[in-house]
């Protein structure tokens, strides 16, 4: 929870430009990634990725239990780190849920060789989630005076509802209390 009603427009509005700025840099990994099609994936690849970085912004990668993760991370912002891309590797074929067809997330083939087009789609998917994730965020805050006013309406007249409650009820059925 964040407190004072600066700080909370100020993370707000940065979680906007970090989703808005991770979209903006997928056509540069997309870019990177084509160029990497078909090639082993090493530490060239994570380097390359980090090479994208720029001044206001990081961008890397990182391979944790067979899932290969593209972040983009604002500097000098607090809790903002973008995953860009969560794709699946070779290794961990039991990780993937039934929802999902599994040659959507596999990223590199048995041979740890980089399948661009695969990366390129979730990448693709992903853009279209940020925008639509920061476009959510700014409708949602550029009412959010009313909808805390609502939000405090809702909590008095909660309140007057579990006020005449005796606690042993409140306790044992587990009613919150509002104030």
């Amino acid at each position: 929870m964040v407190y004072g009603a600066e700080e909370q427009k100020k993370t707000i509005q940065s979680r906007i430009e970090a989703l808005r700025g991770a979209a903006d840099q997928i056509k540069r990994i997309k870019k990177l990634v084509q160029s990497f099609d078909g090639k082993t994936y090493n530490k060239r690849f994570d380097e390359a990725l980090a090479g994208l970085s720029g001044e206001n912004f990081r961008i890397y990668g990182s391979n944790s239990y067979g899932w290969y993760y593209i972040h983009y991370t604002p500097r000098n912002t607090y809790k903002n780190d973008v995953t860009i891309l969560t794709g699946y590797s070779c290794r961990a074929e039991n990780k993937i849920s039934e929802d999902h067809q599994k040659e959507d997330f596999i990223i590199f083939d048995s041979n740890k060789r980089i399948k661009a087009a695969a990366m390129i789609e979730g990448l693709n998917r992903k853009y279209a989630e940020l925008l639509k994730e920061a476009y959510d965020l700014e409708e949602c805050f550029r009412n959010i005076d009313q909808t805390l006013d609502q939000i405090q309406k809702a909590k008095a007249v909660l309140s007057g509802i579990t006020a005449a409650l005796p606690s042993i009820i409140i306790d044992t059925y587990g009613i919150k209390r509002y104030y």
